[in-house]
């Protein structure tokens, strides 16, 4: 029943309106100043996940003494 329903039908998709700022009502123009800033701290988010995530793994390759290894191979 739901297997062509997306888990987020926003996806990929930065437009969330057709209609121009121009023309929205001061409610509608709210709206659309909300969804961009939650917009934002999801990308915030995201970063900091990735950021997060890369410090993780350069603090394990250089407890292991892997990374020693890997710069090595890789000189200046």
């Amino acid at each position: 029943m739901f297997k062509n329903i997306p888990l987020n039908p926003f996806e990929g998709d930065n437009e969330f309106s057709e209609k121009s700022p121009k023309d929205m009502s001061p409610t509608e123009l709210r709206m659309l100043l909300h969804i961009q800033r939650q917009n934002l701290k999801l990308d915030i988010e995201k970063l900091n996940s990735k950021i997060n995530y890369t410090k993780a793994i350069t603090k394990i390759l250089k407890d292991s003494g892997l990374l020693e290894k890997i710069e090595k191979l890789f000189p200046h």
